[in-house]
């Protein structure tokens, strides 16, 4: 009796064996492209979240420029300086935008005064424009100090 037990638990067919193996590894493969395909998927949504996150700042940013020309704010300037920074996290890695970014501070603060020269409306277009200087002036640290970190970073792994 235990014979004809033992004879019909018999060690599996080798086919078998192999089909089954086969089969759980498919299935392992497309569960694993299944979560490769999620994560990249969440990186985009990520990524164009933070882009949105970037733009919105620089957006609230130019209008606290605006409304500071007429209304005083106490420390608006601390406040475009933060949002302008964080709209520069989103050029880190753009250089040719670094670059016009550094040339719109420079000359958005340097001319600023000179709008004061146009009679009634000259106050307020050099105080909105040197506003919307501060805020490319965080813009322009937060790149330079992610451009000197890629380049440090770049040089000592190399």
């Amino acid at each position: 009796m235990i014979r004809a037990f033992v004879a019909r638990i018999s060690p599996p067919n080798k086919s078998v064996l192999k089909r089954v193996t086969a089969y759980s590894l498919g299935m392992m493969e497309l569960t694993m492209r299944t979560v490769a395909d999620c994560f990249a998927a969440a990186t985009i949504m990520w990524e164009e979240n933070l882009q949105k996150l970037y733009t919105i700042s620089m957006l609230i940013a130019v209008i606290l420029a605006i409304v500071t020309a007429f209304v005083s704010i106490p420390m608006a300037a601390a406040v475009l300086l933060i949002l302008g920074g964080i709209g520069g996290l989103d050029h880190a890695n753009t250089p040719d935008v670094r670059l016009r970014i550094y040339a719109a501070t420079l000359v958005l603060l340097l001319g600023a005064k000179t709008l004061t020269a146009i009679p009634a409306v000259g106050e307020p277009l050099a105080a909105i424009f040197a506003g919307v200087g501060t805020v490319f002036v965080g813009a322009s640290i937060v790149a330079i100090t992610l451009a000197v970190f890629q380049l440090l970073r770049t040089r000592l792994l190399a």
